[in-house]
């Protein structure tokens, strides 16, 4: 995508690069979306990004389900707390921790394959560097959401210390804050009815709620490199056109509905069906390519 945007610049195909409002990338995959950001050309100066991106792709989530996993396979061996190597390893090469202790890291990877562990205590996870010894802290009780909620709060303020030395810095924090607030909705959910839930559930529950949750970019839509989603681009033509992962199941993608009538019954009845979807879709594909 970079080295298509860079051509179309030099060749003159894009007007004003600081403006690019004639430009348009397209979506169809949204967890595209931080390494397209990634790759925009310094030649570009200004960027309006109008797109729901799904939470369950930011990083935060990544981190917070590789550390729900881990603790719910630990096994306490002579009253020792353990944790799988595999978790380990997935929790460690995470960006956010990586970013934290790279080299210290680097070295207890390296030392526990001369030991050939299967498992790992979690004195010895806490001692790989100050900075994240809180990921390998035991939580208290897994079945108190108290002491679960409490942990995945120190989750998220080691996420947001460990953006601070990287790129894209508004986008992730902006990406953390959402997932600080979403956590914060649950538990007050939890409190005013006061359901109790065991550190499994809560987790899953966690998981199913970023699932399903989208954060809204807000931009100036009459200037800068627009970036988009295939829906945001009806009744809007635009000169260039970049359109990302036409893979098969990405578009068009395949959406069942969850329903009890079955495919013949709702065709019989005029009722939506996937090829409906998939018309639509097509639709959209062809008035998108219309002016390009």
């Amino acid at each position: 995508c970079s080295e298509i945007i860079s051509n179309l610049a030099k060749a003159g195909e894009i007007a004003d690069t600081a403006n690019a409002i004639d430009t348009a990338v397209v979506l169809p995959d949204e967890s595209l979306f931080i390494p397209m950001i990634e790759s925009v050309p310094n030649c570009i100066k200004n960027t309006n990004i109008t797109i729901g991106y799904p939470l369950k792709y930011a990083s935060i989530s990544t981190l917070v389900s590789a550390l729900a996993i881990m603790h719910n396979r630990a096994r306490k061996e002579r009253d020792v707390w353990t944790y799988f190597h595999e978790d380990i390893h997935n929790v460690l090469i995470h960006p956010y921790v990586k970013a934290l202790a790279s080299e210290k890291i680097d070295r207890f990877f390296v030392d526990m394959r001369k030991r050939n562990l299967f498992t790992v205590p979690e004195d010895e996870l806490c001692n790989i560097d100050k900075s994240i010894s809180k990921l390998f802290r035991h939580i208290t009780d897994l079945n108190n959401r108290k002491d679960v909620i409490a942990y995945i709060n120190d989750v998220i303020d080691l996420a947001a210390e460990s953006v601070g030395k990287g790129n894209n810095k508004a986008i992730e924090l902006g990406f953390i804050e959402s997932y600080r607030t979403e956590l914060s909705k649950l538990e007050d959910t939890l409190n005013q009815y006061d359901i109790d839930l065991q550190g499994k559930t809560f987790f899953f529950l966690v998981e199913r709620t970023i699932n399903s949750t989208k954060i809204a970019f807000e931009g100036e839509p009459l200037k800068g490199l627009q970036i988009m989603g295939v829906l945001e681009t009806r009744c809007i033509d635009f000169k260039n056109l970049i359109i990302l992962s036409m893979n098969e199941r990405v578009f068009p993608r395949k959406h069942f509905a969850r329903s009890f009538i079955p495919n013949a019954i709702r065709r019989a009845n005029g009722m939506s069906i996937p090829e409906f979807q998939e018309s639509i879709l097509t639709y959209y594909f062809y008035r998108m390519l219309s002016r390009a």
